[in-house]
């Protein structure tokens, strides 16, 4: 998502994975370990913040599935954020 850069320190904690076995990324979903993104549990349109424990690692199709779940169940707005999480920019629609 642009314009929600994650901090270094945050960056490498979610890429060296759980601290029980810091085996890197893996898709929370279906346990891929390649093509990873970083998906908000809680969406920043939603007010969720860019935070370790409001992230999760997802594959790209798991993440779609994931987002398609949120929009029906009116969690994503109008997709451009509100700003009240702490990952927001807060921007308003043009």
């Amino acid at each position: 998502h642009i314009g929600r850069t994650l901090p270094a320190e945050l960056r490498t904690a979610l890429e060296l994975g759980d601290p029980s076995g810091f085996g890197g990324l893996v898709c929370v979903d279906c346990g891929k370990r390649r093509g990873i993104q970083r998906d908000h549990i809680d969406p920043v349109a939603n007010g969720g913040p860019t935070a370790y424990d409001n992230l999760a690692g997802r594959c790209w199709e798991c993440h779609q599935r994931k987002t398609e779940q949120d929009r029906r169940a009116g969690l994503l707005g109008n997709g451009r954020g509100n700003g009240k999480g702490r990952g927001g920019r807060g921007r308003k629609p043009p």
